[in-house]
């Protein structure tokens, strides 16, 4: 399992420490009365330090079809080319 760090992104930010969870900025975060008014949350890097590139999977095969699906198409396209064939003359 890969391992990422959590670091503030805000440019005056005085903690350079990483983190091994996400959560708020102690230093950026503003708060009033222990609860906070203005969230600076932490964002996903890589452990090289590098910001984290969620990967997009996209499913370009499909799933495999069946005997049975693939029978009822090659029916359908020769009931198809029959009712053309039949059209046309």
């Amino acid at each position: 399992m890969t391992a990422y760090i959590y670091k503030c992104l805000e440019e005056n930010c005085k903690d350079k420490k990483d983190y091994r969870f996400r959560g708020l900025c102690r230093s950026c975060t503003e708060y009033i009365g222990g609860e906070p008014v203005v969230p600076i949350v932490r964002v996903k890097h890589n452990v090289n330090g590098t910001l984290f590139q969620a990967y997009n999977s996209t499913s370009t095969e499909g799933r495999a079809i069946t005997r049975k699906e693939k029978q009822a198409h090659m029916q359908a396209e020769n009931t198809d080319e029959k009712d053309a064939s039949s059209t046309k003359e």
